[in-house]
């Protein structure tokens, strides 16, 4: 496959989200080091350039995904 950086950076992402809220399922913490990596991901995600980037002009996708990293980055901090 012949990703671009864009959708590299995107998969990056998403296994650093995946990988701490993983932890915080199996252990029922995220250690403070992979707290802020994920924390990074999931703001950078929420950027608006990046959800246009990924949805284009579907405003309620973007309203969608805005609101489900929202309510991680809740999670995260309680985590």
């Amino acid at each position: 496959m012949d990703y671009d950086f864009d959708e590299e950076l995107m998969m990056l992402d998403v296994a650093i989200i995946a990988t701490g809220f993983g932890q915080l399922i199996l252990q029922g913490k995220i250690d403070d080091n992979v707290k802020d990596f994920v924390q990074l991901s999931i703001l950078r995600q929420m950027n608006s350039q990046v959800l246009d980037a990924f949805l284009g002009n579907n405003e309620q996708w973007k309203y969608e995904r805005y609101k489900y990293l929202s309510k991680l980055l809740d999670i995260l901090e309680e985590a």
